[in-house]
């Protein structure tokens, strides 16, 4: 499992879009270039950081073994972090209203900080990883990261690298079986 910190950095990176959309909005109604440009870098590195995160993954942390009683593609979730994404978009058509949606976008980040588990990062969508929900026979549900794009069992995935204890890797790779 990753440890606090590494949960943070990730959980930073799911809302790493909001602070490129906040960039370009910021530009467009001519604030400071440097604010601008420092919010970009941010975002792209959160973007980066995430794949990153994912692939790291993979090559060090242990496999298990899991067994699973019913599962659910679960890519709509992403839906709810696109909303928020194009939250602050509204602030270009808004521009006297700015202070809104930065207050609104600090929120979503404060809250994506605060929550207690895991979430699937949207960025993963794009680097071509699909969000599953799992229900497993030990009675916990969790959310299970792949590259299938199609479900066609329940025993599709048995081998999975445990990222935390409400979210899984199912790829190639890992440090043996446990």
């Amino acid at each position: 499992m990753i440890n606090e910190f590494q949960k943070l950095v990730y959980k930073l990176s799911c809302i790493a879009p909001i602070c490129i959309i906040l960039a370009v909005s910021l530009y467009t109604q001519r604030c400071n270039i440097i604010f601008c440009i420092f919010l970009g870098f941010v975002g792209i590195s959160g973007c980066v950081y995430a794949i990153f995160f994912i692939r790291l993954c993979e090559k060090k942390l242990p496999k298990l073994r899991i067994t699973v009683d019913g599962i659910s593609q679960d890519d709509t979730s992403v839906i709810a972090y696109l909303t928020t994404y194009l939250i602050p978009l509204i602030g270009v058509v808004w521009k006297n209203d700015l202070f809104i949606w930065i207050l609104i976008a600090v929120c979503v980040i404060i809250l994506g900080i605060k929550m207690n588990n895991l979430s699937f990062c949207p960025i993963l969508l794009l680097a071509g990883y699909h969000c599953y929900k799992a229900s497993l026979t030990t009675g916990t549900e969790c959310i299970l990261i792949s590259r299938e794009k199609v479900v066609r069992s329940n025993k599709q995935f048995q081998q999975v690298i445990r990222i935390s204890d409400t979210m899984m890797l199912v790829e190639r790779g890992g440090r043996g079986n446990v």
